[in-house]
C-alpha cells in the first residue's frame, strides 16, 4: 500500500473488523495498513481525533506492533517527537470511569513508550521523568502512570535490544526504585478501599521486582511488603487481589533466591510466609481452592528459593534462613485432599533428594527422615483410586498422569528413608486392609512398592517372600486395577526374581493365567518378557507356551492393538530365551518364529486390497484381524524379534570367547528368507514412507546380528535402495545405510563400492536440502545423512576424505548448523567433531595417508567460515542444549591450529552485528582473548560460559 491512507474508508474498515462479520475483506485491508509505512501517520491522527474509542485502540496497537517490528521504516530525529506524541495521547485518555477499551487503548500506549524508549539508546534517566510529568498533568493520571511503570520492567525483560542496552534500562529502574516505592506506598494510603488501584499498585511492584539490578533493602522492611502479605492474609480479600499479592510474593522470593545480597528481603519473606500458615486453614474450611492454589505456589517457590540453605544447613530452628520447618509447609498441601497440591512439590522434593544424594553423613540424612515417611504416606493416600469405580481405571486421564508423576517423586526420595524401609511400611499397610480395609487401599500399596521394588537387594527375604506369595495366590475375580498393580509389580521384581529362582515358576505360570485374558494381556506379557530379561537361563522350558499363546493372541475380538503389542512381547521373550539354546536348536525356534510371519507377509503383499462392505464378520472394529492386514505389523514383528537376536561370531555369540571357527550364524538361512520378503515389500511399498521406513529398521536389526555374513545380500540390497532413492528420496535409506557403513567400512575391499552408495545418496538429498528452506523442512533427512557422514568419517576416513563428496557434504553441514532441530542439528555437529577427533587421533599415534592429508586441508580451508557460521548458529538460530554442542566445535577448533583459531575466531566475530543492541567492539575481544589466552586452562566449559554470555548481549 503506497498511496496516503483515507481516514474515512479507516474507521469504515475499522468498524467492519470489530463487528466480527463479513469481515474478510476489512481484515485485508487491516493487513495491508499495518505493513503500510503511512500505518504512522494514520495511527497518529485517528488518536489526535479521538473520534471513534475502538478506532483508538486499533491505532494504539498498530503503533505498538510497529515500534516494535519496524521502528527503522522512521528516520532517527522523528524520534523524540513520536514519543512526545504518545505521552500528548496518553495525557488525553480518561482512565477514571474503568472503560475497558479506553484501559485497552491506555495499556498499549504505555507499552509503545517502553518499547520505543528501549530501542533508543541514546535516552538515558527518563523514568523519574515520567513521575514528575504525570503528577504534574491536571487531573488524575494514576492509573495511567502505574501502568507506564508497570510496563516498563516488563518489556525490557523481553526485548530483544541486548544485554547491554537492557542492563542500562535496569539499571535506572533500580535507580528510581526508592521513589516508585514510595509512590506506590501514597498511592495505597490514598486509595485504600480502591481494589482495583490496589492491585495495579501490586503488579506494579512484582514488575519491579523482577529486576535484577533491584536493591531491596528499603523494601524489606517497607509498608508495601507489609500490605501485600496483610492481603494474602485476609479470610474476605477478593480473589483479583489475592491473585496479585501472590506474584508480588513469588516476585519477591524468586529475587531473594539470592540471599547473600538480599538478606534482609529473605529473611522477612520468609518469617512472613511462615505465618500464613494459618490463612492456610481458613483457605481450607472455606472451600477456596484458587487461594489454596495461591498458597501452594507461594509455599513452594520459599523452598525452591532457599533449597541449597534448606539442604545443607537442615535447621529447625525457624528464624534460620532456609529452615527445615519450610517442609512443614509442603507437607500441609500434601495434606489436603486435592492431588493438585501435591503435585505442585514434587520439583521441591526432587532437588531436596538430589541435594542431599551428595551427602555421606548419615545423621544429616537422618534429620530430614521423619518429613519423607511423611511426603510417601501422603503420596498413599492421594495414590487411591475411588472405592467405587468398577472395572480397569482410565489410564489416559489427569489422575493417570499423576501417578506416573508419582513413580518418578517415589524414586527421587526413596534413598532418604531406604527402600526396605518403604516396602515394610507398605507391606504392612497392605496387610491391614487384607483384614479390614478395601480394595484401593491395598492396591495403593502395592503401587508404591511396585515403583521401588527394583532397588531391594536380592538378599531381601523378610518381606519379598510373603509379598510374592500373597500375589500369586490372588484370585483372577480380584479387582481389575488390584491385579494389573500387581502383574506391574512382579515385573519390576524381575531382578529379586532372577536371584530367587524357586519363585519364577509360580510368578510366570500366574502371570499367564492373566495374558489369556484380553484386558490383561498386554502388561502381563510385558511382565513375562522383564523377567524373561533376567532369567532368560532358568526358563527356557516356556517357549513353546509362549509360541503356543501368539495364535490365541491373534484369535481375539477386542483390543486389537493391545493383542499385538502383547505379542511384540512374547517375541522378544521367546527370542531371548532362545538364545541361551544350542546352535541347532537355535535355528529350528527362529525358523519356527519366523516362517508364520514370512507367509502372512507374502499374503499381504500379494493380496488386493478391497472394501469390505460387509461388517458383520470376524473382522470386528476392534479385533486383532482388523489390523492384521497392514504390512507393518509384520514388518514390525521381523524387527521385534531381531532386535533380541545377539550377534552370531565365530559360532558362539560374541559375549562368550571359547571359539575362533568361522561357523555360520544358526539364523543366516531364515535371515536371508526374512530379507527376502522384505525386499518384496519395499518394491511393492517403494512410494510408501511409513512401510519403506519400517522395512529399513527390520533389515538393521537383521544385519547387526548377522555382522559381516550378511553379505551375502548386501550387494542387492544396496543397488535396491539407489534404485528407489533415485524415484522417492526416503531419509531411511540414509540411516539403513550408516548400519551397513559401520559393519562393512572397514573393509577395503568394499570402500569403493560404499562411496559410490555414499556419492548417490548424499546428491540424491543436496536436490531436498536445497529447496528454500530445505533442511527446516526436512530434518529427519539433515539427521540421516549426517548420521551417515559421520559413520564413513569414524569407519572409513582415508577413502571418504580424498573423495569430493567430502567437501561436498562439509559445506552442507556448516549450512545446516543452523537447523534449530534436536537430533539433526546433533548429527551435524557430531559430524564436524568427529572429523577433528579423527585427525587428533591421527596426530597422537604419528599416522599420515591422503585422507588425513585431505581432512586438514578440509578444515584448515574452511576453519574460519566453520567457526563464523557456528557463533552464528549460537547466538541467532539454536535454543537450548544445542548451543552446547555448537560451542564443542568452536572448542575442539584449538586443538587443531592455535593459531589460526584465532585468527578464524577474529574473523568470524568480525561478522557479526554492530550498533547499540550488540557486542561492543571491546567485548568481542575480550571474548577471544578469553578462549584463546591460556589454551591448556580453558575448557570446554569455559567455551560454553564464553558463548553463552555472548548471546546475552545479542537477544
Amino acid at each position: 500500500m503506497t498511496e496516503p491512507l483515507d481516514l474515512s474508508l479507516a474507521y469504515q474498515n475499522i468498524s467492519i473488523f470489530y463487528s466480527g462479520v463479513n469481515n474478510e475483506e476489512a481484515a485485508k485491508w487491516i493487513n495491508s495498513v499495518q505493513s503500510s509505512v503511512h500505518a504512522w501517520t494514520l495511527c497518529d491522527r485517528i488518536l489526535c481525533e479521538r473520534r471513534d474509542p475502538l478506532a483508538c485502540c486499533f491505532a494504539a496497537q498498530t503503533l505498538r506492533q510497529k515500534i516494535m517490528k519496524s521502528l527503522s521504516e522512521l528516520p532517527k530525529d522523528t524520534y523524540l517527537s513520536l514519543r512526545e506524541s504518545m505521552i500528548a495521547h496518553l495525557s488525553n485518555i480518561d482512565v477514571s470511569s474503568h472503560d475497558q477499551v479506553a484501559d485497552a487503548t491506555a495499556t498499549q500506549l504505555c507499552l509503545a513508550v517502553a518499547d520505543l524508549y528501549i530501542q533508543v539508546p541514546e535516552w538515558k534517566d527518563w523514568v523519574a521523568e515520567l513521575l514528575n510529568r504525570f503528577s504534574s498533568l491536571g487531573g488524575d493520571r494514576t492509573r495511567m502512570l502505574l501502568t507506564l511503570l508497570r510496563v516498563f520492567p516488563e518489556e525490557v525483560q523481553c526485548s530483544r535490544v541486548g544485554e547491554n542496552r537492557r542492563n542500562e534500562i535496569r539499571n535506572e529502574l533500580a535507580a528510581s526504585a526508592a521513589s516508585v516505592f514510595t509512590y506506590l506506598s501514597q498511592v495505597l494510603e490514598n486509595y485504600a478501599s480502591d481494589q482495583d488501584m490496589i492491585k495495579k499498585v501490586l503488579l506494579c511492584m512484582s514488575c519491579y521486582l523482577q529486576n535484577p539490578a533491584l536493591s531491596t533493602e528499603c523494601l524489606a522492611s517497607s509498608p508495601l511488603l507489609n500490605t501485600v502479605f496483610q492481603i494474602l492474609a485476609a479470610p474476605n480479600a477478593p480473589g483479583s487481589l489475592h491473585d496479585a499479592a501472590t506474584e508480588c510474593v513469588v516476585s519477591a522470593l524468586i529475587r531473594a533466591e539470592d540471599y547473600q545480597t538480599h538478606q534482609a528481603l529473605a529473611m522477612n519473606l520468609q518469617s512472613a510466609v511462615y505465618q500464613l500458615h494459618g490463612p492456610f486453614n481458613q483457605a481450607v474450611a472455606m472451600e477456596d481452592m484458587d487461594k489454596l492454589q495461591n498458597f501452594a505456589r507461594i509455599f513452594v517457590e520459599l523452598a525452591e528459593s532457599f533449597i541449597e540453605k534448606l539442604v545443607n544447613d537442615g535447621s529447625d530452628d525457624p528464624n534460620s534462613l532456609g529452615s527445615i520447618h519450610t517442609l512443614e509447609l509442603l507437607l500441609l498441601l500434601a495434606g489436603h485432599h486435592d492431588y493438585t497440591l501435591i503435585e505442585m512439590t514434587f520439583n521441591i522434593w526432587y532437588r531436596l533428594s538430589e541435594g542431599l544424594f551428595s551427602f555421606e553423613d548419615d545423621q544429616h540424612i537422618e534429620k530430614f527422615k521423619p518429613y519423607v515417611q511423611r511426603y510417601l504416606a501422603a503420596l498413599y493416600r492421594h495414590c487411591r483410586y475411588d472405592t467405587e469405580e468398577e472395572g480397569i481405571p482410565d489410564r489416559d486421564g489427569d489422575f493417570a498422569d499423576f501417578r506416573l508423576k508419582v513413580i518418578e517423586t517415589v524414586r527421587d526420595v526413596v534413598f532418604v528413608v531406604g527402600t526396605e524401609s518403604c516396602v515394610t511400611s507398605m507391606y504392612n499397610m497392605l496387610k491391614t486392609c487384607s483384614q479390614s480395609g478395601t480394595w484401593d487401599e491395598a492396591e495403593a500399596a502395592l503401587f508404591i512398592i511396585s515403583t521401588v521394588i527394583s532397588n531391594i537387594i536380592p538378599e531381601e527375604n523378610n518381606v519379598i517372600p510373603e509379598l510374592v506369595q500373597a500375589i500369586v495366590t490372588l484370585p483372577m475375580t480380584s479387582h481389575p486395577a488390584l491385579l494389573l498393580t500387581s502383574v506391574d509389580l512382579l515385573g519390576s521384581a524381575s531382578e529379586w526374581l532372577s536371584k530367587n529362582t524357586s519363585f519364577l515358576g509360580k510368578v510366570v505360570e500366574w502371570l499367564l493365567q492373566l495374558a489369556v485374558t484380553p484386558a490383561f494381556a498386554a502388561p502381563a506379557a510385558d511382565s513375562i518378557e522383564k523377567i524373561t530379561l533376567r532369567s532368560s537361563a532358568e526358563l527356557t522350558h516356556l517357549i513353546p507356551l509362549l509360541v503356543q499363546l501368539i495364535p490365541h493372541l491373534e484369535s481375539s475380538q477386542s483390543h486389537g492393538k493391545k493383542m499385538e503389542t502383547a505379542i511384540s512381547s512374547c517375541l522378544k521373550a521367546c527370542t531371548m530365551l532362545i538364545m541361551n539354546l544350542p546352535a541347532e536348536e537355535i535355528r529350528s525356534r527362529l525358523v519356527e518364529l519366523c516362517q508364520p510371519i514370512i507367509q502372512r507377509l507374502q499374503m499381504v503383499l500379494t493380496a488386493t486390497p478391497v472394501v469390505v462392505a460387509n461388517n458383520e464378520n470376524e473382522k470386528s472394529a476392534d479385533s486383532w484381524a482388523r489390523i492384521a492386514s497392514e504390512p507393518i505389523l509384520w514388518i514390525d514383528r521381523i524387527a521385534t524379534i531381531f532386535r533380541e537376536v545377539r550377534p552370531w561370531n565365530g559360532g558362539v555369540l560374541r559375549t562368550v570367547n571359547s571359539s575362533d571357527s568361522p561357523d555360520a550364524a544358526p539364523w543366516l538361512d531364515i535371515a536371508t528368507e526374512l530379507y527376502k520378503v522384505l525386499s518384496e515389500a519395499l518394491k511393492r511399498y517403494e512410494s510408501t514412507a511409513r512401510v519403506v521406513e519400517h522395512c529399513c529398521r527390520s533389515i538393521r536389526f537383521i544385519v547387526r546380528s548377522l555382522g559381516v555374513q550378511s553379505i551375502g545380500f548386501v550387494e542387492p540390497l544396496i543397488t535396491q535402495m539407489m534404485d528407489i532413492f533415485s524415484r522417492h528420496q526416503h531419509s531411511c535409506f540414509l540411516y539403513l545405510s550408516s548400519i551397513l557403513v559401520d559393519e562393512y567400512g572397514a573393509m577395503e575391499s568394499l570402500q569403493p563400492g560404499l562411496m559410490i552408495m555414499l556419492e548417490t545418496l548424499a546428491h540424491g538429498t543436496f536436490t531436498v536440502l536445497t529447496l528454500e528452506n530445505g533442511p527446516r523442512d526436512h530434518p529427519d533427512t539433515v539427521d540421516d545423512l549426517f548420521r551417515l557422514a559421520q559413520r564413513f568419517v569414524t569407519r572409513a576416513p582415508s577413502a571418504f576424505f580424498v573423495h569430493p563428496v567430502a567437501s561436498a557434504l562439509f559445506e552442507c553441514g556448516m549450512v545446516c548448523l543452523s537447523l534449530d532441530h534436536q537430533e539433526a542439528n546433533r548429527s551435524v555437529t557430531r559430524f564436524f567433531t568427529s572429523i577433528i577427533e579423527q585427525l587428533l587421533s591421527a596426530r597422537k599415534e604419528n599416522y599420515r595417508d591422503q585422507g588425513v592429508i585431505a581432512a586438514e586441508e578440509l578444515v584448515i580451508a574452511h576453519g574460519a567460515r566453520l567457526i563464523e557460521l557456528t557463533l552464528q548458529a549460537a547466538i541467532f538460530k539454536v535454543t537450548g542444549s544445542l548451543r552446547r554442542d555448537l560451542a564443542e566445535i568452536v572448542y575442539m577448533l584449538a586443538k587443531i591450529d592455535r593459531g589460526k583459531h584465532k585468527e578464524w575466531l577474529i574473523a568470524g566475530t568480525s561478522r557479526l552485528p554492530r550498533g547499540p543492541f550488540a557486542a561492543t567492539d571491546e567485548q568481542l575481544e575480550q571474548f577471544v582473548a578469553n578462549i584463546t589466552a591460556d589454551p591448556e586452562r580453558v575448557s570446554m566449559r569455559d567455551v560454553y560460559t564464553q558463548i553463552r554470555d555472548l548471546i546475552k548481549l545479542y537477544e
